[in-house]
């Protein structure tokens, strides 16, 4: 009980009290240069890219980034893409959100001990359920008897991997765009949130709650 009391206090110090402290050092730089802003987008839109490119290889060339490169090199990137670029599918996007969805219901229902991050520059201590061991555990014990009573195929990854690819690359983008609007239109901590000016460079990395939920959009 006095624990609990103690995290009460201190997630309600005064943003000004917090400020003083020398252990909160995360969350308000709010400089910015068209070098970082650069590279900030860069990570955003580059390593999806460069996923989709690795399927690419092994599911086209063997697995030979030379002989992809070539094949990109000798015609335009429209119609290379428009040859070998993922597809999506209505099947991987109905799996994919069961997924997320299966996901935040085990967080949820699951027992659970409440867990903290660090105090934010304002002075708030977000509570989090701890439960993310147990729902690896129980989600896999699932998948495995559901496979050996032969109604989940253990190989549906692979089998639906193109779709997946692109399920999950637009889920990031979706969540990513979000979060961001939500910061702006209705933040949970509005002494939280920090402006630089530079649009790229608020995106990356964005944070928000919602519903108990802590949003990443990475």
């Amino acid at each position: 009980m006095s624990a609990h009391r103690t995290q009460v206090n201190v997630s309600k110090l005064s943003s000004s009290a917090i400020n003083t402290d020398a252990k909160v050092v995360w969350g308000r730089w709010a400089g910015g240069s068209w070098l970082v802003t650069t590279a900030c987008g860069g990570i955003t839109l580059l390593c999806p890219l460069l996923v989709i490119f690795l399927w690419i290889a092994m599911e086209n060339f063997d697995g030979s980034l030379f002989a992809t490169l070539s094949a990109l090199w000798s015609t335009d990137l429209t119609s290379f893409a428009a040859r070998f670029a993922p597809h999506s599918s209505v099947r991987a996007f109905i799996g994919y959100g069961s997924w997320l969805v299966f996901q935040a219901a085990l967080y949820t229902l699951l027992p659970t001990k409440s867990g903290s991050g660090q105090l934010t520059p304002a002075g708030h201590l977000l509570q989090y359920n701890t439960n993310g061991l147990l729902a690896w555990a129980l989600t896999h014990v699932l998948a495995v008897m559901a496979a050996v009573a032969g109604v989940f195929d253990p190989a549906v990854l692979a089998k639906h991997w193109e779709g997946l690819l692109v399920a999950a690359n637009l889920y990031g983008f979706i969540l990513s765009a979000f979060a961001f609007s939500k910061a702006y239109i209705a933040p949970t901590h509005p002494k939280d949130c920090k402006f630089s000016g530079m649009n790229l460079l608020k995106c990356f990395p964005v944070d928000s709650v919602l519903t108990g939920y802590r949003l990443y959009a990475v």
